[in-house]
């Protein structure tokens, strides 16, 4: 006889691929809705943000190679995401991607691309 006792937040396989799917589909839509000459200035903000527990706007900087006012664009544009939240307790300005999302976009990227930003 099976174990029929679910851990909380652990459902059936097919419904978190569904859930990881889904977040991945809201997310690219977000990305979507910015125009093209800004969608690889935000996705790359967007894989760093997966990648990192939380992020700010110097870490973004430091992360990606970019300049201040760049990273402080790209900041603003995913603080302005609804899977986007506030991190720590401080009031600090410091968000996190919500953990399905960021799980998620982690899975998507490949074990390549994944490899070479947690490598940084």
């Amino acid at each position: 006889m099976q174990n029929s006792t679910v851990q909380l937040g652990k459902g059936p396989p097919e419904r978190n691929s569904r859930t990881r799917a889904n977040a991945v589909i809201a997310a690219e839509r977000l990305l979507a809705s910015h125009p093209p000459s800004e969608r690889n200035k935000i996705r790359s903000a967007l894989d760093a943000a997966a990648v990192l527990r939380w992020f700010d706007v110097s870490l973004l900087e430091r992360f990606l190679g970019i300049t201040p006012e760049d990273a402080s664009e790209s900041f603003e544009t995913l603080k302005s995401f609804v899977f986007v939240e506030r991190y720590g307790p401080w009031r600090q300005n410091k968000r996190r991607i919500h953990e399905l999302t960021r799980l998620a976009w982690r899975e998507q990227l490949g074990p390549q691309t994944l490899a070479a930003l947690t490598a940084k």
